[in-house]
């Protein structure tokens, strides 16, 4: 097993390197170029995804069974195949919300890694668990992390 390095300044090269999960593969040509400022980042995951549980009370779209099923879409390079075949050019054009792939917070953060990794940042998905979206609760939740 790879650790990352004691100098958090310094993180090990394995965070550069793309996994089964979030290599780009065939849908490379949707990232090129990518900015190198993490912020701008954010917005391009945010404007090809919308949370599934977000979508009715934040956006007022109701999600069918049909778009509930793009959050079984699992690698990078099958979302990226998903939102070619549904209008996207390049990540970074901008569509309306209701465009947007439905995910969770998985999917925002294994696209989000592989975003940070292409534009040469060391970056991780995290999982654990979170207790401030329900009181009394320990929700499953999912980040992303980067140095």
């Amino acid at each position: 097993m790879t650790t990352a390095s004691a100098d958090p300044r310094n993180p090990h090269p394995f965070f550069l390197t793309h996994g089964r999960m979030d290599a780009p593969g065939k849908g490379q040509d949707l990232l090129d170029p990518l900015p190198a400022d993490p912020a701008a980042l954010v917005k391009i995951v945010q404007n090809v995804l919308l949370h599934a549980h977000m979508a009715k009370w934040a956006y007022g779209i109701e999600l069918g069974e049909a778009r509930n099923r793009e959050t079984w879409l699992r690698t990078v390079e099958e979302k990226l195949e998903w939102l070619k075949a549904h209008g996207y050019a390049h990540l970074a054009d901008p569509h309306p919300v209701g465009e947007h792939m439905v995910g969770i917070c998985r999917d925002f953060s294994v696209l989000g890694a592989s975003l940070f990794r292409e534009a040469g940042f060391h970056a991780r998905a995290r999982c654990g668990f979170a207790n401030y979206f329900e009181a009394g609760k320990q929700v499953d939740h999912w980040v992303i992390e980067w140095w």
